[in-house]
């Protein structure tokens, strides 16, 4: 809180002696008086008394995870899908917005484009 007013808040979830970062917020108009660094702050604090071996932020690369030491990991998705029919177009239907949405994310280069028109 500053002045009486809450200016940061963090919802965490514990398991396994971890401390996993769920949702953080911050009021942007009191950043001047770094509420989201505060916070981490005292919530370190508070989980290296009570024996945490362990705080984890979760996925994302925003940069005040670096700041605070966090090693980047990879993460693993798993999907599975039935042997339906259905359940196999809708999977590879997502297969197919996935590597669109990487494309996107890299830039599509022209031989991509190439490869998928040879597809057919």
């Amino acid at each position: 809180e500053l002045d009486g007013k809450p200016v940061a808040v963090e919802y965490h979830l514990t398991g396994g002696g971890v401390l996993y970062v769920y949702q953080a917020g911050v009021d942007p108009d009191a950043l001047d008086h770094q509420p989201g660094n505060v916070i981490n702050l005292m919530i370190l604090h508070w989980a290296i008394e009570r024996g945490y071996r362990a705080y984890d932020f979760l996925r994302g690369d925003e940069g005040y995870k670096a700041r605070f030491g966090a090693q980047p990991r990879p993460c693993v998705q798993f999907r599975i899908a039935a042997p339906c029919a259905s359940a196999k177009l809708r999977h590879n239907l997502w297969l197919a917005g996935n590597s669109i949405k990487q494309w996107v994310k890299k830039g599509i280069r022209s031989e991509d484009i190439e490869a998928v028109a040879n597809l057919g």
